[in-house]
């Protein structure tokens, strides 16, 4: 699931290396153009849906890049425990933010939520921008029959 699609500029990276890709915004002209340019391919498809009301879950991996900051703060843990809840067990979560004050934040509140597996920083050397990159994993857990 990538949520926050805008125009899919993450589903040519990935291409060939997941079964199916769901790219999710509520911009409903991003998800026009993403449509044109991808909509086309197998195991593709694009909602115009809130991430909260979005019914769906059990994926394996979940995209938040440039998402969280674009809800209040004190929404943040909130949005990443939805987020994790929509994983299968031992599913990847990656959140992605630019260098900004309000992500400081956001990411100070996420370590008192749950360890990063993984984290980068990636640098534009052009633009001078940093984006922090962190990988979560969803816990494996036993499943107990009902």
């Amino acid at each position: 699931l990538d949520a926050g699609c805008g125009l899919a500029t993450l589903y040519p990276l990935i291409r060939g290396r997941a079964a199916e890709y769901v790219g999710l915004d509520l911009s409903e002209a991003a998800l026009g153009k993403a449509k044109s340019a991808f909509g086309s391919e197998p195991g593709v498809r694009f909602v115009n849906a809130p991430f909260e009301t979005f019914p769906e879950g059990g994926f394996d991996a979940i995209v938040l890049n440039e998402v969280l900051y674009y809800y209040p703060l004190s929404e943040a843990g909130e949005k990443f425990a939805l987020a994790v809840s929509r994983l299968r067990p031992g599913g990847l979560l990656v959140v992605s933010m630019n260098r900004n004050f309000k992500a400081r934040l956001i990411w100070r509140r996420l370590e008192r939520v749950a360890p990063a597996e993984r984290a980068i920083r990636v640098h534009n050397l052009r633009t001078g921008s940093y984006w922090t990159i962190k990988v979560y994993r969803r816990p494996q857990t036993a499943e107990v029959p009902a």
